[in-house]
């Protein structure tokens, strides 16, 4: 469980501040999302998954120049 809200919080990082329902970024967890937790359900949606890609790729560009990180202000 702990891995699934360092997720959450690493998401808050590249994603925004925002929370999107039937994702690892909802706002609340409820008996539902415990239970995909359980199962291994419990993801990114597509979208996200893009953004956190591009974001990392981003970001490890930057670093590989050198150049200090971008921080996400959204």
């Amino acid at each position: 469980m702990l891995g699934y809200v360092i997720g959450h919080e690493i998401g808050h990082l590249l994603l925004g501040p925002g929370h999107v329902d039937a994702s690892i970024m909802c706002a609340r967890w409820n008996a539902k999302t415990l239970g995909d937790a359980r199962q291994r359900r419990l993801t990114f949606n597509p979208s996200q998954r893009a953004t956190v890609r591009s974001e990392l790729q981003a970001r490890s560009m930057i670093l590989a120049r050198g150049a200090a990180p971008i921080h996400n202000n959204r």
